[in-house]
């Protein structure tokens, strides 16, 4: 993940209620609350997201290439003919159990170049549409959307997947992976391995910051016990590692007398010092 995918956003987002894990177990399960409810979509759609999408509207209605412009015999690169073929990959995959259509995808969108957001886009974080992926190549987050939508175009349910923010506690730096439920197992789909991958695999390594229920930011912070009477009035969670410090802080939000409650009441700020780029 590049520098810039970090934020220091304040949103009024709809929270997921977690304890910081304390054992393996519990580091799981903190992971799959990623799953938990939003709050029926009262939460902050993250921002990129809403501008990735546009994109992909704006992709969706504009002209097609030529069928046999977009032949491998006519080897050409005409745009548009990534995002073709890719289409025929999936249909392939459209009559196979769900297993095999998460492995297959994982296994193609990670044959697809990592591209730095800086040298791809020359911004610190760009968020890539799938066709832009395709043609350009992305980093993590480009991974795991690409992952999202085209699991979403063989029928995958929203509520069965969720792009997952993450502490990589290994290599020490923010990364995204795709979180998905086939059965009663959640699998990992990540751009840094090959394979599908147990939730259980990795809970020790990736600690959830949030995650993207379809575009809208869930957080599994330590929300339940700021509203006990007598809690202290925010939350501040910190990892350091190495020199590299992310700081997690919630609060209340002030409600004026008379005022119509908000539909969120927490404030969020996710910040970082001298957070790496990640992969």
């Amino acid at each position: 993940m590049r520098q810039g995918f970090r934020i220091t956003v304040f949103a009024a987002a709809a929270m997921l209620c977690a304890a910081l894990p304390a054992s393996a177990h519990d580091a799981e399960a903190a992971l799959d609350v990623a799953f938990a409810s939003t709050g029926g979509g009262t939460a902050m759609v993250a921002p990129r997201w809403a501008a990735m999408t546009a994109r992909m509207a704006a992709e969706d209605a504009a002209p097609r290439p030529a069928g046999p412009a977009c032949k491998p015999a006519a080897k050409t690169t005409a745009p548009g003919c990534q995002a073709a073929e890719w289409g025929r990959k999936l249909d392939k995959l459209s009559a196979r159990p769900d297993v095999r259509q998460l492995k297959a995808v994982n296994r193609q969108v990670n044959a697809l170049t990592y591209v730095a957001d800086t040298d791809n886009w020359a911004q610190a974080d760009y968020w890539a549409t799938p066709r832009e992926m395709l043609e350009r190549g992305g980093d993590c987050e480009d991974f795991a959307t690409a992952k999202y939508f085209a699991l979403r175009q063989l029928g995958f349910a929203a509520a069965d997947l969720r792009i997952a923010v993450v502490w990589d506690s290994v290599d020490r730096e923010q990364h995204a992976v795709l979180l998905a439920r086939a059965g009663d197992r959640t699998l990992v789909l990540d751009n840094k391995r090959a394979d599908l991958t147990p939730l259980a695999a990795v809970a020790d390594r990736y600690q959830l910051l949030y995650a993207l229920d379809d575009g809208r930011i869930a957080l599994p912070l330590q929300l339940a016990a700021a509203e006990q009477p007598g809690a202290p009035q925010r939350t501040r969670n910190r990892i350091v590692n190495g020199g590299r410090t992310l700081v997690m802080q919630i609060q209340p939000r002030r409600r004026l007398p008379g005022a119509t409650p908000p539909a969120a009441p927490f404030e969020m700020a996710l910040a970082e010092t001298s957070a790496p780029a990640g992969r």
